[in-house]
């Protein structure tokens, strides 16, 4: 079962600068850290390459019912990119149960 990106996530742009994420949401928080949903936004501020990925705005692949406010709840899974057009990489660290 892929995680839930939360604002704790480690999001990296293909030159290995961390973003910076920006939950746009308080209602759902997975151990004290709030969910990402689409349309939220990050910025890589020390991407000092000549074209930098500046940052990026989550898109959903659709593949999670799962939405807050009628915005879709951000996977760890889903295939992101940065402003400039480039992949981004997510990793997510925190722990899943499931209870089903």
């Amino acid at each position: 079962m892929p995680q839930v990106l939360t604002e704790f996530a480690v999001i990296q742009c293909v030159h290995g600068t961390k973003g910076q994420s920006t939950a746009s949401s308080d209602k759902w928080t997975i151990n004290g850290h709030k969910v990402m949903l689409e349309n939220d936004t990050g910025t890589f501020p020390n991407c000092l390459v000549t074209y930098p990925c500046v940052g990026y705005t989550l898109q959903s692949m659709g593949l999670n019912a799962t939405t807050i406010d009628g915005r879709k709840v951000m996977l760890v899974t889903d295939f992101n990119q940065s402003i400039s057009g480039l992949p981004i990489v997510m990793t997510e660290s925190h722990s899943v149960f499931d209870d089903s």
